[in-house]
């Protein structure tokens, strides 16, 4: 059992004493191609500055929207039909474009 005066003491040095850490390990069997992760790399780094008023500036919590937006769109891959999603050939500007 604890004592009122030591719940009171855990309520105020609890939050601020203790870090919690969560670990992360890369998945196995995702082994993603050169040619996507340098495409990943460009845009993460052409998303890195944005116009504002005339005015380039950082953007703020980049890692995490462009982590939210990646997933937004592979959310969207896993409930499309497989008839809506294109093939890769689809996907490359042709010359009339």
């Amino acid at each position: 059992m604890t004592t009122p005066q030591f719940d009171k003491l855990l309520e105020g040095v609890y939050p601020a004493s203790m870090k919690v850490t969560k670990r992360t390990i890369y998945p196995r069997e995702m082994a993603f191609s050169e040619e996507f992760l340098e495409s990943l790399q460009r845009e993460f780094n052409r998303l890195k500055m944005v116009e504002e008023n005339g005015e380039q500036r950082l953007v703020k919590n980049l890692p995490e929207k462009f982590v939210k937006a990646v997933d937004f769109r592979v959310r969207a891959f896993n409930s499309a039909p497989a008839e809506v999603i294109a093939e890769p050939e689809q996907l490359t500007p042709t010359e009339n474009s």
